[in-house]
């Protein structure tokens, strides 16, 4: 099985990328722990890819995961809004996002190697 393409998102993919978020934190949502990311609205989604750099992961031209990094301040960045397609779990997608947006703020320069 091939590898995902991850990508920084553009607000083509906010449609499929709403998607993802709503469909991997709806367990959250089944085990009484709510998470805003779960109701996220497209128009939220947009806002959120606007503003910051985020990552999807596609495989076959549909959108399964994505990561959020959000500049805090010139050296800083913050990563959140991980999250992976329920039906792509258990896959190592996750972890791919987050290799490839830590070697993304790397080579943006704010982070720091050991």
């Amino acid at each position: 099985m091939s590898e995902p393409h991850i990508r920084q998102a553009t607000v083509a993919a906010v449609k499929q990328l709403t998607e993802v978020y709503q469909s991997a934190y709806q367990e959250n949502r089944r085990l009484g722990l709510p998470n805003e990311a779960e109701s996220a609205s497209e128009k939220k989604i947009a806002g959120l890819v606007r503003q910051n750099t985020v990552y999807v992961a596609k495989k076959g031209g549909d959108v399964i995961g994505g990561v959020c990094l959000e500049e805090t301040d010139s050296d800083h960045v913050k990563l959140s809004r991980l999250a992976v397609h329920e039906n792509w779990k258990r896959e190592g997608v996750g972890r791919q996002l987050l290799d490839y947006a830590e070697e993304q703020a790397r080579h943006m320069g704010t982070l720091r190697s050991g």
